[in-house]
């Protein structure tokens, strides 16, 4: 215990001496975008186990315990310069979403994230970091990934974008709104079932369509979707346009150039 808060005193001694002992350059300020802000907050695309190796949030640097946290803060991370640490990192504070359910279980799961900080200050063992933008509290216990700003296409990602002819063979279907939760609406994000495999980039388009399992019945239009992030078999979209609730297994399918299309009659799909 005594090495240990002996560890502690002296990463906290570090925050005052940092940004004048050195040699590196102060975090470099890279104006995001309204944008950009919105799908780095977002969830990756993907899911994934509680990861093993990764940097973890232990706590603050306040004068209470707490195991929430906020802006502004200083955040101790369990690792130092022993885990490649250096001051002036970025990093992506994230955590598996789970609920009353899954808190326990070794399922694969949605990626949450709460934010993003830069390290300020590092010793062997740990290191201390300044929360840069809060998405939602961070924890104690949260990982640290990477951060890398989101390249977007130009122009407003939030606009619905119509043009294209509508490849109905390669769909795909909505496997989660925001949080987990079975629906999304306009300005929100959704995962769906397919990602590079199916040629998905940043950019495509998709309308969205429903099957209301009526015998007869054609699929009935629900709205428009952009695709911001996207994985090798998952891709989140941005839901541009809605005129209902976009739920879990719509089907979402793919605007292409003209000419390129698989156009088929917008009947009932079935896997």
């Amino acid at each position: 215990m005594g090495s240990r808060m002996f560890t502690l005193a002296a990463t906290v001694a570090l925050t005052g001496t940092v940004s004048l002992a050195s040699a590196q350059a102060p975090v470099p300020v890279v104006p995001m975008s309204r944008s950009q802000i919105a799908v780095a907050c977002a969830p990756p695309p993907v899911v994934a186990r509680e990861p093993l190796d990764l940097p973890r949030v232990l706590g603050s640097q306040d004068v209470v315990t707490r195991s929430s946290f906020g802006t502004p803060e200083l955040l101790v991370i369990n690792v130092g310069s022993n885990h490649g640490m250096q001051v002036n990192q970025q990093y992506f504070v994230r955590r598996l979403f789970r609920n009353a359910e899954t808190k326990y279980d070794k399922l694969a799961h949605m990626v949450h994230t709460a934010g993003w900080v830069h390290i300020v200050a590092v010793n062997e063992q740990m290191s201390v970091a300044r929360p840069d933008y809060v998405c939602s509290e961070l924890r104690a216990g949260d990982f640290l990934e990477p951060f890398e700003a989101p390249t977007l296409p130009e122009g407003d990602i939030f606009s619905p974008v119509t043009r294209g002819e509508q490849d109905f063979k390669n769909y795909s279907r909505v496997v989660s709104g925001p949080y987990d939760r079975l629906a999304a609406g306009a300005g929100e994000f959704i995962a769906i079932d397919h990602g590079s495999d199916r040629d998905i980039t940043v950019g495509s388009h998709f309308a969205i369509w429903r099957d209301l399992q009526a015998t007869g019945m054609p699929l009935t239009a629900i709205g428009e979707a952009t695709a911001v992030a996207v994985g090798p078999s998952r891709a989140m979209l941005l839901v541009t346009r809605s005129r209902d609730a976009v739920f879990k297994d719509d089907i979402i399918v793919p605007r292409v150039e003209e000419g390129t299309a698989t156009v088929v009659e917008p009947g009932a799909a079935t896997r």
